[in-house]
């Protein structure tokens, strides 16, 4: 579902899979500006998004779990 992670200032997430295609789903999905953008969980790769970005995550249809590391904080 949409959200927005309102409850902190920031959230971050660290991809860790040591592969991922992008059919297999589980894209991060995001709307700046009224437009539909995607993120790949590609190994090492870092997302660091506002309490104010709506986002969510796609279907997953891969072989395997989509491993991450979900960071949340606040500037105080």
């Amino acid at each position: 579902n949409w959200h927005c992670d309102n409850h902190v200032d920031f959230a971050c997430t660290i991809y860790l899979n040591d592969r991922w295609e992008k059919e297999w789903g589980g894209l991060l999905k995001y709307r700046p500006h009224d437009e539909d953008k995607f993120v790949i969980p590609e190994t090492g790769k870092m997302v660091i998004n506002t309490d104010q970005t709506f986002h969510m995550v796609t279907e997953q249809k891969a072989p395997f779990y989509r491993y991450t590391l979900q960071c949340f904080g606040k500037y105080k």
